[in-house]
């Protein structure tokens, strides 16, 4: 079994989680949610993500078989390109980078904040 950690910077768990369970299901992973931890199961195999908040984004724990580690590594760290510059859509949940007009998952308008000055 192997271990990797990997920061996030600029993304929470609260951000990073529903992602990754999508993505995850879409794999053909058997997922179970407790609390902030993932327990992803396939053919029989369990890989463990653990995810910790921290101010500047979460950590992200994880251990199982390597080749599955390193597929999940490479997906996080995909991720966390946008992060900096994402969004969350308000219908999905996908996270998705502020540069792009729509959702690429369900192409919903992305929704723009206006700040007003009292």
């Amino acid at each position: 079994m192997s271990a990797r950690h990997i920061f996030v910077k600029n993304l929470g768990s609260r951000d990073l989680m529903p992602v990754m369970l999508e993505w995850l299901s879409e794999q053909g992973y058997e997922v179970n949610t407790v609390a902030n931890r993932i327990d992803a199961e396939m053919d029989g195999v369990t890989a463990k993500i653990i995810f910790e908040d921290y101010a500047k984004g979460c950590t992200v724990n994880m251990s199982g078989p390597t080749e599955r580690i390193q597929r999940i590594a490479a997906y996080i760290s995909e991720i966390s390109e946008v992060g900096g510059s994402s969004s969350q859509c308000p219908y999905c949940g996908v996270v998705f980078s502020t540069e792009q007009e729509k959702c690429p998952n369900c192409g919903a308008y992305r929704k723009s904040i206006k700040q007003h000055r009292v």
